[in-house]
């Protein structure tokens, strides 16, 4: 995952979640990986809370990092 325009500095790409899936040759399977907005979020020192920016957020799937053939933007509202 990457934040697209946060006002805040972060990470190039985090790692949010992963599932380990064996799939053999032809075969397809569904994944579900949750995401809730608290893995969005980020310590704001001023107002002492957590806050998650309303932005997009680039998600990408693959087999390993150096590997990301999926992805798609998504909007934090």
């Amino acid at each position: 995952m990457k934040h697209l325009h946060s006002k805040v500095e972060r990470p190039r790409e985090e790692l949010e979640g992963f599932e380990r899936v064996t799939v053999e040759a032809g075969q397809t399977k569904t994944v579900e990986i949750p995401l809730p907005a608290s893995r969005l979020a980020y310590w704001d020192a001023k107002a002492g809370s957590f806050r998650v920016e309303t932005e997009p957020v680039g998600l990408m799937v693959g087999d390993s990092s150096a590997n990301l053939p999926l992805s798609a933007t998504v909007k934090v509202q």
